[in-house]
């Protein structure tokens, strides 16, 4: 899965796009595929596929090889900056799993219902909840000290991530 762009950017990771999911998702699993293999795996055709690999050499996140078993065919391997991007999705994906269990222990306390499993969807793995007033909360990623600081907030009176300043009050902006 290709976690959230706003995790990715916030680990240096700025010039993915959600297309390169195709390549990259099939290459976290197993690396060293072949362009058919993607094509396949991503549901595309080798066109495209071979159009977003040379998009992704070109940033330097993948690179071709000789298929050692069939000289004629490639292989698309990731480099040290893709192993790179596969950990900080793999945090970000920890950081959303943390996240969910954040909520399910605070669902007493704050009124929080409706706990949705956190779930890839849409090149984003992601969970929603609801909270007292029925707001809904798309949980993408888990900022430092986890989300324990928008409850710590108190009663947002129908007001939510949609207010403005609201985001200059997380706890990891410099601004705050």
């Amino acid at each position: 899965m290709l976690a959230n762009f706003a995790a990715l950017n916030d680990r240096g990771i700025t010039d993915v796009r959600p297309s390169f999911g195709a390549v990259l998702v099939p290459l976290f699993r197993e690396d060293g595929l072949r362009l058919g293999e993607l094509a396949e795996r991503g549901s595309l055709s080798k066109q495209t596929v071979t159009s977003l690999v040379k998009r992704l050499e070109d940033l330097g996140y993948v690179e071709r090889r000789a298929d050692p078993e069939d000289g004629r065919a490639m292989r698309i391997s990731l480099t040290d900056s893709g192993h790179r991007m596969k950990q900080a999705v793999r945090e970000s994906v920890e950081e959303v799993d943390k996240a969910y269990q954040t909520v399910l222990d605070a669902q007493e306390e704050w009124g929080l219902h409706k706990a949705t499993r956190p779930v890839e969807q849409h090149g984003t793995y992601s969970f929603m909840f609801w909270d007292m007033d029925d707001n809904c909360w798309e949980i993408l990623s888990n900022p430092p000290r986890g989300y324990m600081w928008i409850f710590e907030q108190g009663d947002l009176e129908g007001k939510g991530h949609f207010e403005r300043g609201f985001h200059s009050r997380r706890p990891d902006n410099d601004a705050g």
